[in-house]
């Protein structure tokens, strides 16, 4: 496992001509539109979340829970890496230009793992924590899953594209782009 600071370029040339560039928005609109959706989404879990297991009686203060990122973010992270084929090939990387915290796996990977890597943080800190609700009706459950569903926004967003992708296909990112062939 290696560690980068900074998105670094793309890197065509690991990219032969087998693979074929899939056509996206720009990292930075990707962002934006990411944390937008995480943002709705969000504010859907906290409504649903305050009226069936609160009675619609709390208040949700994102502010006094922020050290929670801290924690949240790394952790969101290292679920994408343990779901790898290779966790030892992964790139944990930290951008303070676009402020993020992410995982690249340059190697090749098929469409359905990529799939189940995109979505494993989302399942396991965003929707099984709302079964340990009726259990116990923690608030810092409830931030645990509002904090991930933001954080997991432009990875929704990715699993919306991966998911428009032909089966059976081999992904390969090379800098912040995605490629795929045919096996």
């Amino acid at each position: 496992m290696k560690f980068e600071y900074g998105l670094k370029e793309n890197s065509e040339q690991e990219c032969n001509n087998s693979y074929i560039k899939i056509k996206s928005s720009s990292l930075t609109q990707r962002l934006i539109l990411g944390l937008i959706l995480g943002i709705v989404i969000s504010s859907i879990f906290s409504f649903l979340i305050n009226i069936i297991f609160f009675n619609n009686s709390i208040d949700i203060h994102f502010y006094r829970y922020l050290y929670l990122i801290l924690i949240l973010i790394p952790v969101h992270e290292l679920l994408h890496i343990i779901f790898l084929p290779k966790p030892s090939k992964a790139i944990i990387g930290l951008s303070f230009k676009y402020l993020i915290f992410y995982v690249k796996y340059e190697n090749d990977i098929t469409r359905n793992r990529l799939l189940l890597i995109t979505i494993m943080p989302f399942i396991i800190l965003s929707i099984l924590p709302i079964f340990l609700l009726s259990i116990t009706q923690s608030i810092l459950i409830v931030y645990i899953i509002l904090f991930n569903v933001i954080a997991s926004g432009v990875d929704l967003l990715s699993l919306y594209l991966i998911a428009k992708l032909p089966k059976g296909i081999i992904l390969k990112m090379s800098g912040n782009d995605l490629y795929y062939r045919k096996p």
